[in-house]
């Protein structure tokens, strides 16, 4: 899921991208918008997952657990975008990007979005 994790986070430097470009000042309005649709269909990903029967119980957590992964790198780029760019600058220099390997509160994806 690290690999899918790259892609998402690849995904997300596009959109953030195309909406400078597109927009210009508003631009995270823009993409925080664009990332709403694609925390959609993540979940909606997820849910499938969630709800496909699995013989080995491990497999079906492991691939649950990459949803979350992305789900919640997903999710904090939203909130992190809509505090300021200030608030991005400082998670990204502490590290604290989910999506660039920081670790996820599992208890909090499934209260949020009850994976």
């Amino acid at each position: 899921m690290a690999m899918d994790e790259k892609e998402v986070l690849d995904q997300c430097e596009a959109l953030k991208k195309a909406a400078r470009e597109d927009t210009g000042e508003g631009w995270v309005d823009t993409y925080t918008k664009a990332l709403q649709g694609l925390l959609q269909e993540r979940l909606l990903d997820a849910r499938r997952a969630q709800n496909t029967p699995s013989d080995v119980a491990l497999a079906q957590y492991r691939a649950i657990h990459g949803h979350r992964r992305i789900i919640a790198g997903i999710h904090q780029e939203i909130e992190l975008h809509s505090k300021g760019m200030e608030v991005v600058a400082r998670a990204t220099e502490d590290y604290d990007v989910i999506l660039k390997g920081c670790r996820v509160r599992e208890t909090a994806v499934r209260k949020i979005y009850g994976l």
